[in-house]
């Protein structure tokens, strides 16, 4: 039924269920295909995003010492897998 109307609230008047939460655990699941398309959304995004600027983006609008202590983690922690390669 969610297949054809696309809204939960619509499944759940229909099915005469009190709670959203109820129609949502019996009959929302997983398609495995969507799951992998929006995968690939956001990685393509995020490259899109990532060529149109140099500077590292963050999910989060931070401070400048912040994104300093960030530089630093990320350095480190790059360091270290190239020394163990």
């Amino acid at each position: 039924m969610l297949d054809t109307t696309g809204n939960i609230k619509v499944a759940q008047e229909i099915l005469g269920h009190s709670h959203l939460s109820t129609t949502a655990d019996l009959y929302m699941t997983v398609d495995q295909n969507a799951l992998v398309t929006a995968l690939v959304a956001v990685k393509n995004n995020t490259q899109k995003t990532a060529k149109k600027t140099s500077a590292t983006q963050y999910a989060f609008a931070y401070d400048a010492q912040t994104i300093d202590e960030l530089e630093r983690a990320i350095a480190q922690a790059t360091g270290e897998k190239e020394q163990a390669r």
